[in-house]
């Protein structure tokens, strides 16, 4: 029994992206084939901005706004780190325990999602400065504003294809010590990370992935009746018959 990948976005939103996101008794192939390129994969990230007095600039001579179950708690320690980071530019306690955070996740499931970050993080006695778009053409309207006023959110959602252009001009920051610390290299899918990995660093945390072609199979259905997943349309046609 074969099912889409689109039955299931609801509930990848709700977890992050990750594998723990799945109905339990469905089952995935890898993403480790995922080609950095493909149009056919789109990786949602959060990624940290840092301060910046130059259009999509950040100069690294001025005080800078930066951003363990599950990737919820990877995002967690993400943002903790931003706001951790961000303290030697703020003026009072109160200014040092929030974080601004645009993104586009307005409606249904993916207000739901960004929810549970949101209250994880405030869990832990941060504030969360909500600053919510309609649709990604606002948002990087709002961003590159803010950006290019020098006064960036700490964190943004953005599409994987969008983190590259904001790094080679110095504007995230720079996540690898979390990633080491979370030994994101071994635990995150191989085709995950070129969307998030740039020049030896990683700049965002996944949150949802979308893919047109995914294989999704009943495994209990196949290990009864002793059949392999499918890789090729071959292969497919003859588990199906």
């Amino acid at each position: 029994m074969l099912g889409r990948a689109s039955d299931f976005a609801a509930g990848a939103a709700f977890s992050g992206g990750n594998r723990a996101c799945l109905p339990g008794k469905w089952t995935r192939k890898a993403l480790d084939n995922v080609p950095a390129s493909s149009s056919k994969c789109r990786l949602n990230a959060v990624a940290t901005l840092t301060g910046s007095a130059r259009i999509l600039t950040r100069t690294k001579a001025k005080e800078g706004n930066a951003m363990t179950k599950n990737w919820q708690g990877y995002m967690v320690r993400a943002l903790l780190a931003a706001t951790v980071l961000c303290t030697a530019a703020t003026a009072s306690v109160a200014e040092e325990k929030k974080l601004e955070v645009l993104h586009f996740f307005t409606a249904g499931s993916e207000a739901a999602a960004i929810g549970v970050i949101k209250d994880a993080f405030t869990a832990k006695g941060y504030g969360w400065v909500d600053l919510p778009a309609t649709g990604t053409d606002t948002l990087n309207q709002v961003l590159r504003s803010r950006v290019t006023a020098g006064s960036p959110p700490n964190a943004v959602l953005m599409h994987s294809n969008e983190v590259k252009q904001w790094v080679d001009q110095g504007a995230l920051v720079d996540l690898s010590p979390i990633a080491t610390k979370g030994n994101w290299d071994e635990v995150m899918s191989k085709g995950l990370i070129p969307h998030l990995k740039l020049n030896g660093s990683y700049y965002g945390v996944p949150t949802t992935v979308e893919r047109t072609n995914w294989l999704w199979y009943n495994k209990k259905v196949f290990d009864k009746l002793g059949l392999q997943p499918p890789s090729t349309l071959d292969e497919f046609h003859t588990a199906a018959d």
